[in-house]
């Protein structure tokens, strides 16, 4: 009877714990949670920027206070191969109202189900659901909000406090941000004005972008060698490899292709880097079009514009080309300090000097470039 007793008061405390807390999260609750730390929301779909919605990449900057979270749930799903409104279908002015009308009117048709309770939403996160949170603003001009779930595990008391968690760009961009917080520029919305839906991602049939294991920036002389290494590459098409001078505004620089299968290492040698910092992040690329980026790295070097510049052939005869970029102008100062000759150049790359009028001797280039650093070479023109 003692021993019957423990076992009926072990169940009870046990379905007592499986009723106080949301379930445990599985093996694709655990992909998901990756998935969402990839996203890198801490530098993308960023607010002040005008964006392209699918990568989140910030095209320039702008005076609007407007955030960006239905773009980026609308990225997501894309990437899981589901779809939610989005553009071209519509502008990403006010686009969250108009997800949350679509979601409401007819989702369904499209695999998207709706889900009662916060309790549920959060499971069905744990259990690999994409599951997203909505709010339609009461006015039609006032934008709305809508986020991605995250796997967490959860009290029902803290979930009762705060609500699901969550992923989001907003006036906060975070990869894990309680509802609570993450809609609180919206007073009405928590916690009986959002709508709950969530969509089955085909976990079997996913095919991911490449995971970066690691990712530097190092100084080789006057150039910076970028090196990656690859954790898994499923589907790899390429690496794109950006650069910035401040960190916000990137260029391409290159591409790498990608060895498609395992684990690999790469680098990229920057034999053009800018004087002082530079950042890079790498675009990783699938074979379906689907891209993720990379964390920034940075580095930082003074150029020596003196090796930059060299002039051949030396001594000269007839002419003399200056092998170096950005040169705005040439002096040909002779031995006793006169100035012989004069070319303006254009931000020049490697011009050619002519000295066939020069009497033979001993002279000094002293070169400019348009950036206003100065460099003086001797040369012997016979």
């Amino acid at each position: 009877m003692k021993k019957l007793l423990f076992i009926f008061s072990a169940f009870i405390t046990l379905s007592s714990f499986a009723q106080n807390t949301t379930t445990a999260i599985t093996s694709n609750g655990q992909r998901l949670v990756k998935l969402l730390d990839s996203t890198h929301l801490d530098r993308l779909w960023r607010r002040g920027y005008t964006i392209d919605w699918l990568t989140g990449v910030g095209l320039s900057k702008t005076s609007s206070s407007a955030t960006h979270c239905s773009a980026f749930a609308a990225a997501f799903a894309y990437h899981l191969g589901i779809y939610i409104l989005r553009p071209p279908q519509h502008s990403q002015t006010l686009l969250a109202n108009a997800q949350c009308i679509w979601l409401t009117d007819s989702c369904t048709q499209c695999g998207w189900k709706k889900v009662a309770t916060a309790l549920e939403a959060q499971n069905a996160a744990d259990s690999g659901y994409l599951v997203v949170i909505g709010y339609q603003s009461p006015n039609a001009n006032t934008s709305g909000h809508i986020a991605v779930v995250r796997p967490d595990v959860k009290t029902l008391t803290l979930l009762q406090a705060e609500g699901p968690q969550e992923a989001q760009s907003g006036d906060t961009n975070s990869v894990s941000i309680p509802e609570k917080i993450g809609f609180s520029a919206h007073p009405l919305a928590f916690p009986n004005g959002v709508i709950y839906y969530r969509h089955n991602i085909n976990w079997d049939s996913l095919t991911l972008p490449v995971t970066i294991k690691e990712f530097t920036a190092t100084n080789e002389g006057n150039n910076i060698r970028v090196s990656w290494s690859t954790a898994t590459e499923l589907n790899a098409s390429h690496f794109i490899l950006q650069h910035s001078k401040d960190g916000n505004s990137y260029t391409e620089i290159g591409t790498v292709n990608a060895i498609g299968t395992g684990a690999n290492d790469y680098s990229f040698v920057d034999n053009n880097p800018d004087n002082g910092s530079n950042y890079y992040r790498l675009v990783s690329v699938d074979k379906d079009g689907a891209t993720s980026y990379s964390k920034v790295v940075s580095a930082s070097l003074t150029i020596n514009h003196l090796s930059l510049i060299t002039v051949y052939p030396n001594p000269a005869r007839d002419f003399v080309t200056i092998k170096g970029n950005n040169i705005a102008s040439v002096q040909v100062i002779d031995n006793r300090g006169r100035v012989v000759k004069i070319v303006l150049l254009h931000d020049a790359t490697n011009p050619t000097l002519s000295v066939s009028n020069i009497a033979a001797g001993l002279y000094h280039l002293r070169i400019v470039t348009t950036d206003g650093k100065v460099s003086s070479i001797a040369i012997m023109v016979n």
